[in-house]
């Protein structure tokens, strides 16, 4: 599609925060209004514009060339006014020993066929992450690689991995302590009293890390239990998604394109599953929805985050593992593959038309290729990677720049005063404006 002549919108969704409001259309539009004058047309300008919405007006930055029809609109979906930046070590802790037991039943499954390996998995990437690691022993029939038992408590820092495995036996110790105290020996009554403090800065440790980074945020918004005090959170945060989503749908536009950083990426995912049961349902038109033309991912969790919203589900239990497949079914390609003896609604749509790019940087913990989506059913323009068999996906990894862990995540934004990369708005602009 040509520039000069279609209407588009493009949603941002931003990452962790706490965020301020507009922060993310800011950084989005400069970035992108720096490499479209660059690489499409000089003469672009930015407009502030005002859209009605149900009880309210929401804002938008809109780049146009003057004398020309096309448009490119900005949207930011600002889902940080539902977020709690808090959590108790013990929500973080219970979450993520789960989502790791998930990870490793998975993989260990997985990987005791190298040929299933070979074809869904870049084993060097896999290296590149905190949670794998090589197999010390390995029967004839298993891959080299393993899920690392502590998992996804890697994901909070260095130091925590020192507190994970301490932990477990510092109640055991204190009971001990707390008995032979009672007995009014003195150097039990001192040990007991150190130990104590030493239990005390651990956990406040734990707390710290947790607050540093985008764990906390994580925990609070993948909490699926209904019965959670958490959940309703959630809810929110995708109900309001949906509701921006229908509002872009409803308006005179020929293609809208949704942008996700970091958990954002995960809202929008989330946010194109709801929408795909809503049109399922009757509940959404088809043809408003068919607009959906991309979705832009980067800085994305969603592969180490996956097994945090899916249990593993035995193969035996077969209505179970359909209904959760159906809940998250846009492009996921191995995680819970449903039975083949019961059928799908008819018929089920799942955004055919939809491109998918992800952006990732080595250096970006957060992030990674997404080996448990289809990023190829709809081959990009953009050069991705190249599969073995030959076929492009969407993972485009960013390489440019002297980052550093730091800061990695936050470089896709754009080479804005020195920083970070336009690598992906010029994948963006070829994708979907040529």
């Amino acid at each position: 599609m040509s520039p000069n002549n279609t209407k588009t919108a493009i949603l941002v969704i931003h990452g962790v925060g706490p965020h301020k409001r507009y922060q993310a259309c800011d950084d989005f539009a400069r970035g992108f209004l720096d490499v479209f004058k660059e690489k499409k047309d000089p003469d672009v300008k930015l407009k502030h514009l005002l859209k009605p919405r149900k009880e309210r007006v929401q804002s938008c930055i809109s780049l146009y060339t003057p004398g020309k029809n096309g448009f490119i609109d900005c949207y930011e979906y600002f889902w940080d006014i539902h977020m709690v930046h808090k959590v108790l070590p013990s929500e973080a802790w219970d979450l993520l020993e789960k989502a790791s037991k998930n990870a490793k039943d998975y993989y260990d499954n997985l990987f005791k066929d190298p040929k299933i390996v070979a074809e869904i998995t870049d084993l060097d990437n896999l290296l590149e992450s905190p949670l794998f690691r090589k197999r010390k022993r390995k029967k004839k029939e298993e891959s080299g690689l393993e899920f690392r038992p502590d998992g996804y408590l890697r994901l909070i820092g260095g130091g925590t991995i020192f507190i994970v495995k301490i932990i477990p036996y510092i109640p055991w110790v204190i009971k001990l302590l707390e008995l032979l105290s009672s007995i009014q020996v003195p150097v039990v009554s001192q040990v007991y009293g150190v130990l104590s403090r030493l239990f005390k800065a651990l956990a406040g440790s734990f707390q710290n890390q947790l607050e540093k980074n985008f764990m906390g945020d994580l925990v609070r918004y993948l909490d699926m239990d209904p019965r959670s005090k958490y959940y309703e959170t959630r809810q929110k945060i995708i109900n309001g998604a949906v509701e921006e989503l229908c509002a872009l749908m409803d308006d005179d536009y020929d293609q809208i394109i949704i942008a996700g950083h970091s958990l954002g990426s995960v809202i929008a995912y989330d946010t194109l599953n709801r929408i795909i049961l809503q049109i399922n349902a009757g509940k959404v038109d088809k043809n408003k929805a068919d607009k959906i033309k991309g979705l832009v991912t980067f800085g994305s969790p969603l592969d180490k985050i996956a097994f945090f919203f899916r249990e593993y589900i035995s193969s035996e239990k077969k209505i179970q593992r359909k209904i959760l497949a159906d809940m998250h079914t846009f492009r996921t390609c191995s995680l819970l593959k449903a039975t083949e003896d019961i059928e799908d609604p008819d018929p089920f749509y799942v955004f055919p038309e939809v491109r998918w790019l992800n952006f990732w940087h080595p250096k970006d913990f957060i992030s990674g290729k997404l080996d448990l989506y289809n990023l190829s059913e709809v081959p990009p323009k953009y050069v991705g990677t190249v599969r073995k068999d030959g076929t492009k996906d969407g993972n485009i990894r960013i390489d440019e720049g002297k980052m550093k862990v730091l800061t990695a995540h936050t470089c896709y934004w754009g080479a804005q005063q020195g920083r970070g990369t336009s690598k992906m708005q010029e994948a963006i602009i070829i994708e979907f404006f040529s």
